[in-house]
């Protein structure tokens, strides 16, 4: 779910889960990890925060964009542990010289 507001900011929450068969990181058929282990159902809740004031999309010449997402991750099926994660992106504009339009 995602609600905008004040022209400038966004505000999500949600839910995600993901399944993993195999190993993820490799082609490798040689698996070190027991197969047990190596299918999981990944659940995340996450909610985020945004504010974007850049004049333009793809070629902004001002402003600043910033995104905050706090997401909690477990996996239900192989351990009852919840991980919090904070994710913060920023990109600012600095023009090169000041008669940039």
């Amino acid at each position: 779910m995602n609600q905008p507001f004040l022209k400038r900011y966004n505000l999500g929450i949600g839910l995600q889960e993901e399944y993993f068969h195999g190993d993820i990181f490799s082609k490798n058929d040689n698996y070190l990890i027991t197969p047990g282990k190596m299918d999981f159902l990944q659940t995340n809740a996450y909610s985020y925060l945004s504010f974007d004031n850049m004049d333009d999309f793809y070629f902004p010449s001002k402003g600043i964009n910033m995104y905050v997402e706090f997401t909690l991750l477990t996996d239900f099926k192989n351990s009852n542990v919840i991980y919090p994660a904070l994710l913060f992106k920023m990109r600012n504009v600095i023009p090169a010289w000041h008669n940039l339009n």
